[in-house]
C-alpha cells in the first residue's frame, strides 16, 4: 500500500487507532506530523530517530536498525557530534588563541596553510594518506627563503594540524589522522661563535648603541632573542646576582646567575638611561625591535666580520657550548637554559669528549675492593648461607 493510501485510511483517527489503521510496527510512531522510530540496542539503551514524512521509509529504516542490532552491526553515532570544515574550525581556534599563543604570527601562518590545503573539507573526511602525501610534496617545495622547506618546518606544520585534531575530538572528529604520519627526523644544528669570530665581530658592533651589550648578554646568559630584547630593569637583581627571564618559550620563568662580565656590562647600560627596559628603543616607549636590530645591525656586522652561517639564536648555542667545553655537566647546562627535557640539552654532549674519555679511563683504576669481600650474588652459586658469609667476614677482619 502506498504512503498516500495509508494516510487516507487514517484520516480523522488519533493515537493507537491511527497507529493500527496505518499498520505501523510498534517502534514507528508519529509526532507533530513526522514519522519517528524507536528501538532498543543490545545493551537495552533506547534510541529515537526522526525520519520525516514518508511512512514506508520510516518502516524500512526501523527494520534495518533491528537487523543491525541482531547481527551486532549497530554502532550509534553520538548526537553531540556534528560536521564542520577544517577552515571553519581553524578560524575559530585562531580567534581564541590570538592573545594566548606565543609566536602567534607563525601559528597563524600554519592555520592559513592547512585551511588552504583542505579548504571546505570536513574534519572527518581527511585521511592519514592525504596528509602523508602532502608531507612529502611539502618537503620538496621552495619556501620563503628561496630554499627547500626544511624538515623542521614541515614538522612544525604537522604538529599544528595534530593539535587541531586533538581539539576537534570527539565532537568534530573521531580520530586524529596525523598520529599515523611519521614526522621527519630533524638534524639539530649547533653553531657557536669561536673566540676568533667574537674578536672580529666586536669592532663591527661597537658603533651602534646597545649592539655589543646585547651580544654579550646573550653569550653570558643563554637567553633567547625575545628574552634578551624584552628584559626589564626590575628583572636584573644585582643583590641576589641573577637575571630572570619571564617571557619564555615554556611559559615558565627561569633564573641565570650574573657573572662578572654581565654585572659590569648591565651596570653600565642601566646607568645610561632610566627606562624600564634594559635595551629601550630610541623614543623609550618600548624595548628595542629585535627583528629590526637583526636586519639592520647584526646581519650586516656578521657580513663585515666574514662570519658565515650564523644566526642570533646561535649566541644561545655559544653560551651552552662554552659551558660544556669548560667541563660543566649537561644537567647544569639544562637548568641554565631553562630546558624542560634532557634530550634537548643532549645535543651539546659531543662537545665534551674529554669528560667521556675520563669516564671510560676510570674503569682501569683500582676500586679498592678486596678479593675476599663476599658478594651477595655469589650466595646462590656457592650455596653459602648468610650466617656462613658473616662468619667468614669476621675471620677475615681478625686476620687483617
Amino acid at each position: 500500500m502506498t504512503d498516500a493510501r495509508q494516510q487516507n485510511r487514517s484520516d480523522g483517527l488519533k493515537g493507537r487507532a491511527k497507529h493500527k489503521a496505518l499498520g505501523l510496527p510498534r517502534g514507528v510512531f508519529i509526532r507533530k506530523g513526522d514519522y519517528w522510530i524507536r528501538y532498543a540496542d543490545a545493551d537495552g539503551k533506547e534510541h529515537k530517530e526522526k525520519i520525516g514524512k514518508r511512512i514506508s521509509l520510516a518502516v524500512k529504516i526501523y527494520q534495518k536498525r533491528k537487523t543491525e542490532i541482531i547481527e551486532g552491526r549497530f554502532f550509534p553515532r553520538s548526537p553531540q557530534k556534528r560536521d564542520i570544515s577544517i577552515d571553519e574550525f581553524i578560524a575559530t581556534h585562531l580567534d581564541q588563541a590570538r592573545d594566548i599563543v606565543k609566536g602567534f604570527k607563525d601559528y597563524k601562518r600554519y592555520g592559513a596553510l592547512w585551511s588552504e590545503r583542505f579548504k571546505g573539507r570536513r574534519l572527518r573526511s581527511i585521511s592519514s594518506e592525504e596528509i602523508e602525501s602532502w608531507k612529502q610534496r611539502r618537503r620538496r617545495e621552495i619556501g620563503r627563503r628561496k630554499q627547500e622547506v626544511s624538515a623542521a618546518s614541515v614538522n612544525r606544520e604537522l604538529a599544528f594540524l595534530k593539535h587541531i585534531f586533538n581539539l576537534a575530538i570527539p565532537r568534530y572528529a573521531d580520530i586524529n589522522p596525523v598520529r599515523r604520519v611519521k614526522f621527519f627526523k630533524e638534524s639539530h644544528r649547533v653553531r657557536y661563535l669561536s673566540e676568533d669570530e667574537e674578536a672580529r665581530l666586536k669592532p663591527q658592533l661597537q658603533a651602534s648603541r646597545f649592539a655589543w651589550p646585547i651580544v654579550v648578554l646573550a653569550i653570558n646568559s643563554g637567553g633567547r632573542r625575545a628574552n634578551v630584547f624584552r628584559l626589564r630593569r626590575d628583572e636584573v637583581d644585582f643583590q641576589s646576582g641573577v637575571v630572570t627571564f619571564t617571557e619564555t618559550k615554556t611559559g615558565e620563568p627561569y633564573h641565570v646567575p650574573i657573572n662578572k662580565t654581565l654585572r659590569s656590562l648591565l651596570s653600565e647600560v642601566l646607568a645610561s638611561h632610566s627606562h624600564p627596559w634594559v635595551f629601550p628603543n630610541a623614543k623609550g616607549t618600548g624595548p628595542l625591535n629585535a627583528q629590526n636590530f637583526y636586519n639592520r645591525v647584526f646581519k650586516p656586522a656578521l657580513e663585515r666580520a666574514s662570519i658565515k652561517n650564523f644566526k642570533f639564536h646561535d649566541l644561545r648555542h655559544t653560551f651552552a657550548s662554552r659551558l660544556v667545553m669548560r667541563g660543566r655537566s649537561l644537567y647544569e647546562v639544562k637548568e641554565l637554559l631553562g630546558h624542560k627535557r634532557e634530550s634537548t640539552t643532549h645535543r651539546y654532549a659531543h662537545l665534551a669528549p674529554d669528560r667521556l674519555r675520563e669516564a671510560v679511563n676510570s674503569l682501569v683504576e683500582p676500586t679498592g675492593t678486596t678479593t675476599g669481600t663476599p658478594v651477595l650474588s655469589n650466595r646462590k652459586e656457592t650455596g653459602d648461607s648468610k650466617e656462613q658469609l658473616d662468619n667468614a667476614e669476621k675471620i677475615k677482619r681478625r686476620e687483617d
